[in-house]
C-alpha cells in the first residue's frame, strides 16, 4: 500500500487503527515483539516510498494526573520511534472530555 501511495504522490501513512487494543483499549500493555517486527517493516517500506509513517496511540481511560500512567504512554511512543515511525500521534478520541 505504502508503494502504491508513493507512486500517487500521497506523503503520510497515519496508523492508527480503532480496533488494535494495543493502541486503544489495552495500551498500557506492551507492544509484541510480532507487532513490532511489523511495524519495523512498515516503517521501511515506507521510507522507501517517500512516505511519512505516523503511529497513533488513544489512550483509552488514562489518568492523566497519573505520573506512571504517562510513564507507559512515554515509553509506547519511544518504543516505535526506534523503528524509523516519523510522527506520532496522540488521540483522545471516544474518550470524555
Amino acid at each position: 500500500m505504502v508503494a502504491w501511495m508513493g507512486r500517487q504522490g500521497l506523503n503520510l501513512l497515519v496508523l492508527s487503527p480503532k480496533d488494535e487494543a494495543f493502541q486503544r483499549k489495552e495500551w498500557r500493555r506492551p507492544l509484541t515483539g510480532e507487532y513490532l517486527r511489523e511495524l519495523a517493516g512498515l516503517a521501511r517500506a515506507a521510507r522507501a516510498s517517500g512516505v511519512d509513517l505516523a503511529w497513533g496511540l488513544s489512550p483509552l481511560g488514562l489518568r492523566e494526573r497519573d505520573r506512571e500512567e504517562v510513564a507507559t504512554a512515554v515509553r509506547k511512543f519511544e518504543s516505535v520511534l526506534g523503528l524509523g515511525v516519523d510522527k506520532l500521534v496522540l488521540g483522545f478520541d471516544d474518550t470524555a472530555p
